[in-house]
C-alpha cells in the first residue's frame, strides 16, 4: 500500500520484481496491489443502521440492472469503491448480492452517447464473493478491460494511464447477477466515488432501475452513498491505519501489563504457598492449571479446525461444483441432441443441489453459537429453495425466547425437517405447504402441513418417507414426532423437540 490523497495509489498498479512464482489464486507479484489483504475494511467504531441498497428480485439471472449516482457536478475521478452488502439479519454470506458480471462506466451528461467504462467485466466472470470493498482505480480501466494488459513492468504493454476523467455520474449496469441465491438481486453496502483525495458520492442521490420494498427500513436507494456500510461506519485510510498503529500500541501495553499482573499473582501464591506450607495444595492446584489449558487449547484448536474445513469446503469444492454448473449452462447452449441435452441439465441440477447441501452442512458445523432466532430464519432460507414448485408460508410465535442452540440440536431439528421438506416436494404432490412455530412449556413446537395426496402409512409406524430418520433424530434430543396422514388425503407432521 502506498498511501496518498486518502488513496492507495498503489492499487492495480504494474509490479516488478527481480523474480515471481506465478500460481493462479495462490502467488503472483500482482497479488501486491489487488486491494485484498488481512486487513479489514476500513471502519470506526459506530455501528451503521442500514444495510445498503437492495435491488427488487429479479427473475432472470440475466435480467438488466443498473445504479447511478449524481455527483452534482463535472469532477475529476480518480477512484471508485463497491462495498459489498452484509446484512446484519441473515447468516454471513460474503459478497451476497454482489453482480458476477457488470459495467462501471462514468458519464459527464445524463445523456452522454460516450460513457467512460472504467470495469469491463460482462463477458465473464467476477466471483467477489468477499467482505472488502472492490477498488477500480481509473488509470486501472485498460487493465479491467475486454482485453487487458499484463501488470507486470516487464511487459511492453504496461504503460497503465494515472490522468483522472472528468465525469458527473456515475453509473454500475449489470450483466449477470450474483448466481449463489435465487430470486437473484443486487446488494452493494456503499459505493465511494473519489476526487482530489475526497470521497465526492458521500451524501449525493442515488437512482436505480428497482428497489426492494418488502425488507424493512435497514435497506434504500439513500442508504448507498451514506457513509456506512453493513456493520460501522467507513473512515479514510490514514485515520484507519492510525488507529490501527495505536490498537497494536495499546495491545502490546495490555499484554506488559498482564505479564506482570501474573507475575505478581504467582509472587503471591507462591508466599501463601510457603507461608500454609501446603504440598497438596501446590499439585492439586498446578495439575487442575494444566488440565484446564490443555482442555482449553483442545476446544480452541478443534474451533480452528472446523473453521479451516468449513473454509476448505467453501473455497475448494464449492468453486468447483460453481465451474461444473457453468460448464454445463455453456454445454447446454451448443447443438446437442436432445438426450444429451437432458443429461447436461441433470448433471448441473446435481452440482446445484449438492453446492447447496454443502452451504447446509457448513452452516450447521459453524464454530459460532446459534441462536433460535437464527435457526428460524435459516428454515426461511431453505424451504422455498425445497419446495421449488409449492407456495410456502412460515408463521412464528411472538413468545420465542432469545435462546442459543447447541450444535447437536441445530443439526438434528434441521436435518428433520429439511428430509420431512424434501419428500413433501417428491411424493406429496402438494400446492401449498405451511408451518407454524411456537414454544409449550420449554418445548419448541413445529406443526407442518402440506395439501398432498397423503399416504397410507399408519401415524405411529415410523416406515417411509424417512420417517425412521426423523424420530431417531428428535428422539436423541429427548422429542417426538406425530404424523397425521391418509391416503388421498393431506399430511401433517408435528415436532416436539426441548429447548436445552
Amino acid at each position: 500500500m502506498v498511501i496518498g490523497q486518502n488513496r492507495n495509489l498503489a492499487c492495480w498498479r504494474p509490479v516488478a520484481s527481480s523474480g515471481a512464482i506465478e500460481t493462479d489464486l495462490r502467488w503472483s507479484a500482482t497479488y501486491l496491489v489487488d486491494a485484498i489483504s488481512a486487513l479489514p475494511s476500513p471502519s470506526g467504531l459506530t455501528v451503521s443502521p442500514t444495510d445498503g441498497y437492495l435491488s427488487a428480485p429479479h427473475e432472470k439471472v440475466d435480467e438488466p440492472a443498473w445504479l447511478e449516482i449524481d455527483l452534482g457536478e463535472v469532477l475529476p475521478i480518480d477512484e471508485v469503491r463497491m462495498y459489498p452488502a452484509r446484512p446484519q439479519d441473515q447468516p454471513d454470506a460474503p459478497g451476497w448480492g454482489f453482480p458476477s458480471s457488470f459495467v462501471l462506466e462514468l458519464l459527464r451528461g445524463k445523456d452522454d452517447p460516450e460513457p467512460q467504462p472504467i470495469y469491463d467485466f460482462s463477458r465473464g466472470e467476477l466471483r467477489h464473493w468477499l467482505h472488502s470493498a472492490l477498488v477500480v482505480p481509473v488509470g486501472s480501466r485498460a487493465y479491467f478491460s475486454p482485453s487487458p494488459p499484463s501488470l507486470h513492468a516487464t511487459d511492453p504493454r504496461t504503460e497503465l494511464p494515472v490522468d483522472p476523467i472528468s465525469a458527473r455520474y456515475v453509473r454500475l449496469r449489470v450483466v449477470r447477477h450474483d448466481t449463489r441465491s435465487q430470486p437473484y438481486v443486487l446488494a452493494l453496502a456503499e459505493v465511494e466515488v473519489y476526487a482530489g483525495g475526497k470521497n465526492v458520492a458521500a451524501g449525493k442521490p442515488v437512482t436505480a432501475s428497482s428497489v426492494d420494498r418488502d425488507h424493512g427500513k435497514r435497506w434504500g436507494l439513500a442508504y448507498a452513498t451514506d457513509g456506512f456500510d453493513s456493520r460501522r461506519e467507513l473512515i479514510e485510510l490514514p485515520e484507519w491505519l492510525s488507529l490501527i498503529e495505536e490498537r497494536r500500541t495499546l495491545e502490546l501495553r495490555s499484554r506488559d501489563i498482564q505479564s506482570e499482573v501474573a507475575k505478581l499473582a504467582e509472587m503471591i501464591w507462591q508466599r501463601f504457598l510457603l507461608g500454609s506450607g501446603s504440598l497438596l495444595a501446590v499439585v492439586v492446584g498446578t495439575a487442575g492449571a494444566y488440565h484446564f489449558r490443555l482442555r482449553l487449547a483442545h476446544r480452541q484448536q478443534t474451533a480452528r479446525l472446523r473453521t479451516q474445513i468449513a473454509s476448505d469446503l467453501h473455497d475448494d469444492i464449492g468453486s468447483n461444483l460453481g465451474t461444473i454448473a457453468l460448464l454445463c449452462e455453456s454445454l447446454a447452449s451448443q447443438p446437442l441432441s436432445s438426450e444429451q441435452v437432458e443429461t447436461v441439465r441433470e448433471i448441473r441440477e446435481i452440482a446445484v443441489e449438492t453446492g447447496d447441501a454443502m452451504r447446509d452442512i457448513i452452516w450447521i458445523m459453524g464454530p459460532r453459537e446459534t441462536s433460535l432466532q437464527d435457526f428460524i430464519v435459516r428454515l426461511r432460507q431453505i424451504a422455498p429453495r425445497l419446495l421449488p414448485q409449492q407456495e410456502f408460508e412460515l408463521q412464528c410465535a411472538d413468545n420465542l425466547p432469545a435462546q442459543r442452540v447447541s450444535l447437536v440440536w441445530r443439526r438434528n431439528v434441521f436435518l428433520s425437517l429439511k428430509e420431512l421438506l424434501h419428500n413433501i416436494a417428491k411424493h406429496a404432490g402438494a400446492q401449498e405447504v405451511k408451518m407454524a412455530i411456537g414454544v409449550e412449556r420449554k418445548t419448541l413446537v413445529i406443526d407442518l402441513s402440506d395439501d398432498g395426496r397423503g399416504f397410507g402409512e399408519s401415524p405411529n409406524r415410523g416406515g417411509g418417507l424417512g420417517l425412521q430418520s426423523v424420530r431417531r433424530r428428535l428422539e436423541e434430543l429427548g422429542g417426538a414426532l406425530e404424523v397425521t396422514s391418509a391416503a388421498g388425503d393431506s399430511a401433517a407432521f408435528q415436532l416436539r423437540v426441548p429447548l436445552k
